[in-house]
């Protein structure tokens, strides 16, 4: 039967393995349920992205229909954004693209951390390897 386990009934539902010191520490800091599906979406869809550094541009979040519709809408996607990285859940980076500036989001972990010092310096940039969709 296909969809089997999945509520929506779209076919079978891909594993999600969750980094259990990182998700540990997180949840500790969360209070908010918004803030908390806004998480486990970014660590979901963080496991899809591939190489050194893995984020997530703000405007995919904003057009994730499966995000909107978790949070109940844009205002409550940005106010979550906000809450997660007051509360350090997520980190942010602003990329000046030079005829507009993107904000991109990751986890925070030492890896991450690592990628928003790269960022902060002008060390790295989108390039090969590293485009921004």
């Amino acid at each position: 039967m296909s969809g089997m386990g999945n509520p929506n009934g779209r076919g079978a539902l891909e594993p999600v393995c969750l980094p259990a010191e990182a998700f540990a520490a997180a949840l500790a800091n969360i209070d908010d349920l918004a803030e908390l599906k806004l998480a486990l979406h970014c660590l979901a869809a963080l496991q899809q992205k591939e190489g050194a550094y893995r984020y997530l541009r703000e405007d995919e979040l904003r057009h994730d229909e499966v995000l909107l519709r978790a949070l109940g809408g844009q205002s409550a996607l940005k106010i979550a954004l906000e809450t997660a990285i007051a509360n350090e859940t997520l980190l942010m980076a602003s990329i000046d693209l030079g005829d507009e500036t993107r904000r991109l989001y990751t986890w925070n972990d030492a890896d991450g951390r690592q990628w928003q010092r790269l960022i902060e310096a002008g060390k790295w940039q989108p390039g090969k390897g590293h485009e921004i969709e």
